[in-house]
C-alpha cells in the first residue's frame, strides 16, 4: 500500500485525524486518516474514504501498520 511507503517518522509526527478531499472520477470524495495506536515499534493507521452518499454510512476502508526500522527515532 503506499501508505505503507513512508516511514515511522512520519506517521508518529502526524497531527491527527487528517481529512482532504480529492476527484475522483469526477466526484469529490473524502479522505479521513486516523491514528488506531502508536508505540515506539510501529504505528497503526486507518484510511476511510466516502462520496458524501451512502458511502458516508459504509466508507470503505483499511489499515494498515507501518514498523519502525532501526536507525529510526521513536
Amino acid at each position: 500500500m503506499e501508505c505503507e511507503r513512508r516511514p515511522y517518522d512520519y506517521w508518529v509526527a502526524g497531527d491527527y485525524p487528517v481529512v482532504f478531499e480529492r476527484s475522483f472520477q469526477g466526484e469529490n470524495v473524502q479522505v479521513e486518516i486516523v491514528l488506531l495506536e502508536s508505540n515506539p515499534e510501529y504505528v497503526h493507521i486507518s484510511v476511510a474514504v466516502d462520496d458524501g452518499g451512502l458511502w458516508a454510512w459504509f466508507p470503505p476502508s483499511f489499515s494498515a501498520i507501518i514498523r519502525r526500522v532501526d536507525g529510526e527515532e521513536a
